[in-house]
């Protein structure tokens, strides 16, 4: 979201009430518009959600096994990928055929746990003969797994923790994938099929005076399009409205009254007019033989990132002007802070790799923090000291009144600290669930989501991603206002740079992510998308009643439109989820030309005519009201019973600079 264009050429966002009428009718027809009694708080609301983290391997150079199988065996692997949920959308072209080369049989002894719950694993596996039972401390037996069946899927993506225990019923055999050399496939065929899509843009005759960094920016929004045999792509005399790059396959060029012209082939790019001139096509073109699969760019995508332009090679892409992040001179009384001047007054948060306590000055009461203390010697056994020192930096660096203050940071051998802000309101995750109805109204929601909005503008202005959008990690101040903490997923990209580390909250991971895409601000975007959701709802829009993380990214990769949609959404609530919540990142409202004022100038905040300006200024009332008696009054706060354990020293070197 860059706030880098002029008033002038801010894009509005506008919804005529066909397009409302559009909406209802939709989830209506689609039997997904429901009334409030029917939509179900599915899961846990009490329970905090944690965040993942891991490193793809980005080994380019490593060699891919190739296990000899039979064409029945490549044939039973290929159909289970292709009819798994999740697996059809992240493993698909030539990685499909990598993979199913890559993977090895290994036989399974009758009552052998191939999977225990809790540990950690690195493989996926396809049922090749034989039979699975699966089953949970919790819940005992739970399924059957039969041939052809995937499971622990997960493990390619990331070390996560098997969260079921599954065993061979009887003598099997099963296909196994390795994470590494899932990874490894990944890395080497992203960069090759950004590589071809960049050269079949820079071989088409009508593209190749183009500037290499516009078409680099074009291949990044082609889409895969297939038409059957026998399938008219366009007709002579249609509006010309998307350009097309053949990829496999044959089509026939047919002019009306001349008959068959030509043939065009892989490498072979038509329909140039549309992002040439206004003109309607010139012949028909169809599929023939077995189809044919194309690259795809429409006019309107092409416009929404590139404005009124209608001819590709007048674009030029201009350097984005990115605002600087300067570390800020915080006050010298902060600079002079001594934990032996603070007392602790209560333990009000905990998480994986330590806690936060509240602290108050002993000689000036009014001075008080949240103190977040990490443990050391985990923060190196999780080698997360790369990001323990970026989120340093980054958060103190910021200067925003929707961003919790960093102020101070210190270090002894067992923890590092951070002194932080202290937001007395508590969490949005509470507020949430102690709402009348597990639910806010859309003011309210319209006024959390807002301050998240300057939040995130501030931050990718300044070319950060922050990667763990939750209401978990927004607090609420004293005065009812919001405000992003927690940054220890945070990136600084440089222009038109992209990550591709996996992070997220499974619920508020966006699909780029899953399909081990490369990925920017638009990841943030899309959680932006799940926050408003959630507050609208009580539950996230992707949860599963079970807190199944394979089942979460299930119904990420199924879309929004395959989402329940309750009968109190408003029509522009449903609007502005559905130009958030788009697979496609380069769709996403905020993401495309107009940036963040296409988000502020949507109905669902225009109509109710939100002030963004007095937003900013801090003049608006907010309608959370925290009800406090004193600068030390926790009533909001999650409460920590018990002392925590403490770490044995940290006797390396690496936070050396903290």
């Amino acid at each position: 979201m860059l706030n880098w264009l002029s008033p002038t050429t801010r894009s509005t966002y506008t919804l005529k009430n066909e397009e409302e009428n559009v909406f209802v009718e939709k989830y209506r027809q689609l039997d997904e518009y429901h009334d409030e009694e029917e939509v179900k708080q599915n899961v846990n609301r009490g329970e905090r959600r944690f965040a993942v983290l891991w490193e793809p391997v980005k080994d380019s150079n490593r060699s891919i096994p190739v296990f000899v199988k039979s064409e029945r065996d490549k044939e039973q692997i290929k159909y289970a990928i292709e009819n798994d949920d999740f697996l059809s959308k992240v493993i698909v072209g030539k990685r499909l055929q990598k993979v199913i080369d890559a993977m090895y049989v290994r036989e399974i002894k009758q009552k052998e746990k191939i999977i225990k719950e809790g540990q950690q694993g690195k493989h996926l596996y396809i049922i090749a003969s034989g039979k699975f039972e699966v089953s949970t401390e919790e819940k005992g037996i739970v399924n059957t797994l039969n041939v052809g069946k995937v499971f622990g899927e997960l493990a390619i993506l990331y070390n996560a923790r098997r969260q079921a225990t599954v065993k061979a019923l009887t003598p099997s055999k099963v296909w196994v994938l390795d994470r590494e050399i899932y990874q490894t496939i990944v890395s080497i065929y992203k960069i090759e099929e950004r590589n071809e899509r960049l050269k079949f843009l820079q071989e088409c005759p009508v593209l190749n005076e183009v500037d290499e960094r516009v078409l680099k920016k074009v291949a990044e929004f082609l889409q895969k399009e297939y038409f059957a045999a026998g399938k008219v792509i366009f007709r002579e005399g249609d509006a010309a409205d998307k350009f097309y790059i053949i990829t496999a396959g044959t089509a026939a060029i047919m002019k009306e009254n001349e008959g068959l012209k030509g043939y065009l082939s892989k490498g072979k790019c038509f329909g140039e007019r549309a992002i040439l001139s206004q003109g309607p096509r010139q012949a028909t073109v169809i599929s023939k033989d077995s189809g044919v699969e194309c690259l795809t760019l429409s006019v309107q995508h092409f416009m929404n990132h590139f404005g009124n332009i209608r001819d590709i090679t007048k674009v030029s892409i201009p350097a984005l002007p990115e605002k600087p992040l300067e570390v800020q001179e915080r006050s010298e009384k902060y600079k002079q802070l001594k934990p032996s001047d603070f007392k602790i007054i209560q333990t009000i948060g905990e998480g994986g790799f330590g806690i936060v306590e509240f602290i108050q000055n002993k000689k000036d009461p009014t001075m008080t923090f949240a103190l977040k203390r990490l443990k050391r010697i985990e923060m190196v056994r999780d080698k997360l000291y790369r990001h323990i020192i970026n989120e340093r930096d980054i958060q103190m660096a910021c200067e925003s009144p929707f961003i919790v203050k960093l102020y101070k940071t210190h270090k002894d051998k067992r923890y590092l600290f951070f002194w932080l802000e202290m937001c007395l309101g508590g969490e949005v995750h509470k507020w949430l669930m102690n709402q009348r109805r597990g639910r806010f109204d859309e003011p309210s929601a319209r006024f959390i989501a807002a301050c998240l909005l300057e939040a995130l503008n501030y931050l990718h202005e300044r070319g950060i991603i922050y990667r763990d959008v939750k209401p978990e990690n927004l607090l609420v101040d004293s005065k009812g206002y919001v405000k992003l903490a927690d940054f220890s997923f945070v990136k600084k990209l440089s222009p038109h740079e992209r990550t591709s580390t996996f992070v997220g909250t499974p619920e508020y991971v966006a699909p780029e992510i899953l399909a081990s895409m490369d990925y920017d601000r638009a990841v943030d975007l899309w959680a932006f998308g799940i926050l408003i959701f959630e507050l609208l709802n009580g539950n996230s829009p992707f949860s599963d009643k079970y807190n199944d993380t394979a089942t979460i990214y299930r119904n990420i990769q199924r879309g929004f439109n395959k989402v329940r949609i309750p009968s109190y959404f408003s029509v522009e609530a449903i609007s502005i989820l559905t130009s958030l919540l788009c697979h496609n990142p380069e769709e996403r409202l905020g993401y495309r030309i107009g940036g963040t004022y296409s988000i502020q100038n949507h109905p669902w905040f225009s109509k109710s005519n939100f002030n963004w300006e007095d937003l900013k200024l801090l003049k608006m009332v907010s309608p959370i009201h925290p009800k406090l008696s004193s600068n030390v009054d926790l009533r909001y706060m999650n409460i920590v019973r018990g002392k925590p354990s403490i770490p044995a020293d940290d006797k390396t070197d690496y936070f050396k600079d903290f």
